[in-house]
């Protein structure tokens, strides 16, 4: 004999205790819930365990949780130590152990005011990216040069080393650099090539291109198209790039920047030169011609291989 009740028929100050039996909830019996394992409620969904609850987590083994009205947005996670993001009926993105991927289609937008932050080594972006290495700076006095001692490695097949505001400690000079090779030693031989041009845009207007070239000379010169010094405000700031600097070749340079006068005029320079040994090369030197340098701040960049 079967009695069919409703909740509405049990006193309301009356406890159900089923005694960890399964509750069965359709006309087929393959659809239940049931308790029979201590704090555990155990969901069965067309003959099928679904779902877990215990006081501390919701286990739904695998299933697909459906989070808007129309059915097409979801979390999935029914592959082992993955999680799928469903939006609009079409897979965005996929976590999985330590890795976030954006799915094939979609975009990762960054929005004005946001920031993106990076203290870790960044690939694959589109052929190579720049990675900070070091910095180097004379904030706390004058030296012979701003030096990198380490950091050219075989791990980057191009650096690039940011100057700003560097000056010397007297007047009439050149910045310069030079170039460490394998052995630590500091390079100041005869064995440099360079081509610097130069044009001065003052307050009168524009002033003349400037040529200047040398071969096997004992730095690379990089402003040689006008003298500068120690006055006030009269810095230079620009970028330097090193190819090559872990074969056994020649190391190539390009560079380019501007020279605030104390006048205030502006002399912009680019330039192109190499260091002729055939010698890996594991550092590099930013210095003055015929001084010491007083101040500025080198930044160290490695260009990624993929």
């Amino acid at each position: 004999m079967t009695i069919n009740r409703t909740l509405a028929d049990l006193p309301t100050s009356t406890t159900y205790d089923v005694n960890g039996k399964e509750i069965i909830l359709d006309a087929d019996a393959d659809t239940s819930i049931t308790a029979d394992t201590d704090d555990t409620i155990d969901i069965k969904i067309g003959g099928s365990d679904i779902f877990q609850m215990t006081a501390t987590a919701l286990d739904i083994n695998g299933k697909e949780l459906i989070l808007d009205a129309n059915g097409n947005t979801s979390i999935t996670a029914d592959t082992d130590d993955q999680i799928d993001i469903k939006i609009a009926g079409a897979d965005d993105f996929q976590f999985a152990a330590n890795t976030f991927n954006i799915l094939s289609g979609s975009t990762l937008a960054v929005n004005s005011g946001a920031t993106i932050a990076n203290s870790g080594t960044a690939t694959g972006f589109g052929g190579g990216s720049w990675t900070f290495i070091s910095e180097a700076n004379l904030s706390g006095g004058a030296a012979a040069g701003i030096d990198f001692t380490t950091g050219v490695s075989s791990t980057y097949d191009c650096y690039m080393f940011h100057l700003l505001d560097v000056a010397p400690t007297d007047d009439v000079n050149m910045i310069q650099c030079r170039v460490y090779t394998g052995s630590a030693s500091l390079e100041s031989s005869s064995n440099y090539s360079w081509v610097t041009i130069a044009q001065t845009l003052g307050s009168t207007g524009n002033g003349n291109y400037y040529y200047y070239r040398s071969n096997s000379v004992s730095s690379l010169m990089m402003n040689n198209a006008n003298n500068f010094g120690n006055g006030t405000n009269e810095v230079t700031s620009g970028h330097v790039y090193m190819f090559n600097a872990n074969a056994a070749g020649k190391t190539f340079f390009r560079w380019e920047g501007c020279h605030i006068s104390e006048n205030s005029d502006a002399t912009s320079f680019q330039g192109f030169g190499s260091f002729d040994l055939t010698t890996v090369v594991t550092g590099f030197r930013v210095f003055s011609r015929d001084s010491n340098t007083e101040s500025g701040t080198v930044r160290m960049y490695g260009l990624n291989k993929s």
